[in-house]
């Protein structure tokens, strides 16, 4: 397995039974029937023959989620190792462990760059039956890959062994996967699940080894699991950036000067045109606002909705800079409406069962802020699922030119709406709205214009998805779709030649760190107000989190508060209405004893229920004290990140 030839690393990608014949055993458990092996003695074997037969002794080695790792123990007296964990039990992983000899354990998650590990140092940072179950939000999957990227030495490898799930109706693995495959650059492309499971070679956990050592935790039979095996990733950081032009690699976007003065921050106007559609509305709403970009106009056009869309405009009303719910003349008329009121330099639109990924404003802000050439840009297409869970990541980026425009196919892929942004100057030079005769594909005709003025640029990063749904308009009226693009090709094929813009290539796509960097001249750090406010950007999801808790406290208090002046009212009214029936009747004396021990109940009741709202409010505080200190923690925690990146940022420019 020596790897004189790196492209033969695409004979291990997945699980076979004929490795083990090749692998050299490092422990007694090792050795008898393969089909009664834990899927990881397989891992177990393929990471530490690479070890031994490709990295240098001496060598300094991260593993990731290790725990109590075989690995380290077998091969610690060779190399350094240094083991990543967090240690809190996900995977079926150790919750605590003792700190060990021979080896360094840093007690975090792959992501959150950690300044307890060196930028640049490691040789191998490897990963078995740990990646699979991180989130499956992309902003996880992006930092992970930015830190890995961050802590190995240029020709350093990263090697990952997912658990895979063969299933009855497919191959299940984390969606981290995919992405990897995507954007490293790995040695052994994914090779087709439909190729994988084809294999008679194929090694998966078989069930009686499943039986005994999974079921119990899964507490599933193994039908209903399915058969786990191992796919093995493998790249190598390259030993020097390749930044020429037409390189794959592509262009790097700074944010430096962005960050010099907040009054540099671009206005960007964003429209949402929506009805009916406080189903997905609010979610929205709070992908927008939750980019706190420090200099956004906000449009929501609503077109008379009957359903709860009002109400959830309304609770965001004073960070909305315009919004109205009347009968229109449809989307593309709401959105030409917004545009009209508003006055940013850069523009967009988003339709409310849509959404933007976080910081995806301050990438695009920091991409035309760097680059005046740049006249519009779209993203790396994504798509969220009806939940509003992230569905899809796009492994391949197209490179657009008008003749790409002009030469689609129905199969071909479009420009994605929901990640294409532009500057005012061009939409004034293509006429400064949409045309509304068009009900499905104006977008598409607006590209078209815009492509007679300007080439559009490919940025690599998440910007915004748009979502599966059930009454999506492409998806309903796809015929209908379609006819339009046609309709609307055909007439800009039509456009005199001297009327467009001749431009050379398609441009390089570009790539855009997602942190800012520090002020040119000035040393590291996180104390301005700048730096602090694009911190609390990046950390928008935990944030986010943080206050629902809060509304729910606060709901919770209302409601005791409610439920207390509901008995206070109730016992009132019972007093009342006993002394009216006590004149009334002449009551005997017993009955009245009866009545005064009802009393004393109520009053009693009504204590109780004072002294629950009592517990309430000191549960309240301390629930708000705890708020706090994991909002003081959220930004120590993004300030080291972004203390980290700012780091290999300079170090770049040294």
């Amino acid at each position: 397995m020596p790897l004189t030839d790196l492209s033969e690393f695409v004979q291990l990608s997945y699980s076979r039974r004929s490795h083990f014949a090749s692998f050299e055993t490092f422990e007694q458990r090792h050795i008898g029937d393969i089909d009664t092996f834990d899927l990881k003695v397989y891992q177990d074997l393929l990471v530490y023959n690479f070890i031994k037969r490709n990295i240098k002794k001496g060598s300094r080695i991260l593993e990731v989620g290790g725990g109590e790792s075989r690995i380290i123990e077998a091969l610690k007296s060779e190399y350094e190792f240094w083991n990543l964990d967090k240690l809190e039990g996900f995977g079926f992983g150790p919750v605590g462990m003792q700190e060990q000899a021979g080896y360094r354990i840093v007690r975090d998650y792959i992501g959150n760059f950690n300044a307890s590990l060196p930028d640049g140092s490691f040789d191998l940072v490897f990963s078995i039956s740990a990646l699979e179950h991180v989130p499956e939000e992309a902003e996880w999957f992006e930092d992970i890959m930015l830190d890995i990227d961050r802590l190995l030495k240029p020709g350093g490898y990263s090697l990952h062994c997912f658990d895979v799930i063969w299933r009855k109706d497919g191959v299940w693995s984390n969606e981290l996967l995919y992405y990897m495959d995507g954007r490293a650059p790995v040695l052994n492309p994914l090779i087709p699940w439909s190729e994988v499971t084809a294999d008679p070679d194929l090694y998966v956990k078989s069930r009686s080894a499943y039986d005994a050592l999974w079921r119990p935790l899964t507490n599933q039979t193994y039908e209903e699991f399915g058969r786990p095996f191992s796919y093995n990733l493998l790249w190598q950081k390259p030993t020097v950036a390749n930044n020429s032009p037409g390189s794959t690699a592509g262009t790097h976007v700074s944010m430096d000067r962005l960050m010099k003065n907040m009054q540099e921050f671009p206005r960007i106007t964003i429209v949402t045109p929506s009805f009916n559609q406080g189903e997905f509305l609010e979610e929205c709403i709070n992908s927008v606002l939750g980019q706190s970009y420090p200099n956004l106009e906000y449009i929501v056009m609503d077109g008379g909705s009957s359903d709860n869309s009002v109400a959830i405009i309304k609770k965001y009303e004073k960070h909305i800079a315009f919004w109205q719910s009347k009968p229109d003349d449809g989307q593309y008329y709401a959105i030409n409406e917004g545009f009209r009121r508003g006055t940013g330099d850069i523009m967009t639109w988003l339709n409310s069962d849509d959404k933007y990924h976080a910081g995806a404003l301050m990438k695009v802000a920091g991409v035309l802020h760097e680059r005046a050439d740049v006249e519009w840009l779209t993203g790396r297409p994504t798509a969220w699922g009806p939940d509003g869970k992230l569905a899809l990541v796009e492994q391949e980026l197209v490179s657009w030119t008008r003749e790409k425009l002009l030469a689609r196919r129905p199969d071909d892929p479009f420009v994605q709406q929901e990640s294409t942004f532009w500057r005012r100057s061009l939409w004034e030079k293509a006429g400064a709205g949409l045309r509304t005769e068009y009900h499905l594909a104006a977008d598409h005709e607006l590209w078209l214009r815009f492509s007679r003025f300007a080439q559009l640029f490919t940025v690599d990063a998440l910007l915004g998805g748009y979502r599966y749904q059930k009454d999506q308009k492409a998806k309903v009226q796809r015929t209908q779709y379609l006819a339009e693009v046609e309709k609307i090709l055909q007439e800009e094929r039509r456009q005199p030649a001297e009327k467009i813009m001749s431009f050379p290539a398609a441009p390089t796509p570009l790539r855009i760190s997602s942190s800012p960097s520090v002020v040119e001249g000035k040393s590291p750090g996180w104390s301005s107000e700048q730096t602090v406010r694009s911190l609390s950007e990046l950390s928008a999801r935990q944030l986010n989190e943080l206050r629902k808790k809060e509304t729910i406290i606060g709901d919770l208090t209302r409601s005791l508060q409610e439920r207390s002046e509901l008995i206070d009212r109730l016992h009132n009214t019972l007093i009342k209405d006993l002394k009216e029936i006590a004149e009334e009747r002449a009551l005997s004396l017993v009955e009245k004893e009866q009545m005064i021990k009802s009393l004393h109940t109520m009053a009693e009741e009504k204590e109780q229920m004072i002294k629950s709202l009592h517990t309430m409010a000191e549960e309240k505080e301390r629930v708000i004290h705890l708020i706090n200190a994991e909002l003081e923690t959220i930004k120590s925690h993004w300030a080291y990140r972004l203390a980290a990146r700012l780091k290999r940022i300079l170090k770049g420019r040294s």
